[in-house]
């Protein structure tokens, strides 16, 4: 999966897509987890899995534009295709969808402070 991921980072398609079909046929022998891992994170950007990362936490759209250097509106359009390609109508329901699918890293209790 990782070698996929780093193979679309460099714009080889066709090498991403033939490592994420071996990942697929692997995880597919039994690791439900990272095969719904692997599915989320074909539906989002870089930037969208940033921004995603962001809404988990309950900030809003003005602490991520400022937490990521964007405008508002920037963030607002990041959201609104998260919400399109997650398949929801509410960054709760985006949240749930995203730890779901583990798209997005989960705090541990001594994170929370």
């Amino acid at each position: 999966m990782l070698l996929a991921r780093a193979c679309a980072l460099l714009r080889d398609a066709e090498t991403s897509q033939r490592e994420t079909g071996v990942a697929r046929e692997i995880f597919e022998l039994g690791a439900d987890p990272d095969l719904r891992s692997l599915d989320g994170s074909r539906l989002l950007t870089e930037r969208e899995t940033e921004v995603l990362s962001l809404v988990v936490t309950g900030a809003t759209n003005r602490a991520i534009a400022a937490e990521l250097v964007l405008s508002e509106r920037t963030v607002d359009r990041h959201v609104s295709n998260i919400f399109a390609k997650l398949g929801v109508s509410s960054r709760a329901a985006a949240t749930a969808r995203a730890l779901e699918l583990q798209l997005v890293p989960t705090r541990s209790a001594s994170e929370d402070g």
